[in-house]
Formats: C-alpha cells, structure tokens, sequence
C-alpha cells in the first residue's frame, strides 16, 4: 500500500491538503460561534451580523471543499487500486500457465476483487480518515490554547477516559 501511495505522491500530497484546509475551515467556522456569541451577550449587534455573514461563508466553503475532497479521493483511490490490479496482472502475465494453475481462478478473483476491496476500505480510506482526524484535532487544539492551556489539558483528560473507561465494561459485557 506504501508502495501506491508513493506512487501517487503528488495527489496524495494535494489531496491531505485539501483535508488539512478543510479541517482548519471547520475549526474556524467553530471559533467563529464563540465570537458570535461575545458579540451577541455584548449587544454588538453589527459585530455579530459581520461574523454571522463569515460563519455562514465559511461553512458554505467548508461543504463546497467536502464534495470536492469526497470526489477527489474517490478518483485517487480508483487510480491506487486500478494500478495494484495492474501491477497483480503483470505478474500474473509473466508466469507460465503452470504456475497460473497453481492458483485456482477463485483464488485470482478473490485478489483482484475482494482484496482490493478491503485495501481500498481498510487501507487508503482509513488512511485519509486519519488524516483528517488528526488535522481536526491539531487545529482544534490550537485553537482551546488560545483560550486556556487547562482547556486543552481538560478536553485531552476528558477523551482519554471516554476512551478507555469503558473498556473494563466492555468487556464484562461481552463476557456475559
């Protein structure tokens, strides 16, 4: 998988871009409320309508990017698994019917269909979905700092044990 995503460096490149922009856009979008919200409790009436304008400019950007990363990374994976399927064809070419044989056609399919569906899924979607959680969160983070330093360490406690206090019940759950 490396291998393809090296492959395609330059789009991969754009395309986690593309997912850090759209991060710092929703971050913004949700700093902007916060200051709306000042702008409102101090009855600054022209202030919140200026940032009321920028929110609601902001997420239309914010959904216009979404559509554009949604189509982008389709087309890219599509050129990252056509290219596996390319590169398990030209081996497959390169050997003789023997050791074509050896493998059954199933066993060819189940390669060049279901494997490459879960590279896809588990692979290079989950890769961009990491991405873009890490983006989300790195700028969230930067943004609580410019509020308090303790906000951020409450926010990262808070995850930490929504994370993993459930486990123990989780797995008394799955005991029972």
């Amino acid at each position: 998988m490396r291998t393809y995503i090296l492959k395609y460096k330059y789009e991969n490149l754009v395309h986690i871009l593309l997912l850090a922009l759209n991060a710092a856009i929703f971050v913004s979008a949700s700093v902007t409320l916060a200051l709306m919200t000042n702008q409102l409790v101090s009855k600054r009436i022209q202030s919140f309508l200026a940032l009321l304008a920028l929110e609601v400019g902001l997420y239309v950007v914010y959904l216009v990017l979404n559509y554009i990363i949604a189509v982008n990374q389709t087309k890219l994976i599509q050129k990252m698994t056509l290219s596996i399927r390319q590169s398990y064809l030209s081996k497959i070419i390169h050997h003789s019917f023997s050791e074509f044989r050896k493998s059954d056609i199933g066993e060819h399919l189940s390669v060049l269909n279901n494997d490459i569906q879960l590279i896809e899924s588990n692979g290079f979607t989950s890769i961009y979905t990491l991405c873009s959680t890490v983006f989300t969160t790195l700028f969230s983070i930067i943004a609580l700092l410019s509020y308090d330093v303790r906000i951020v360490l409450l926010a990262i406690f808070l995850t930490l044990c929504l994370t993993y206090l459930p486990k123990p019940f989780t797995n008394k759950m799955q005991k029972s």
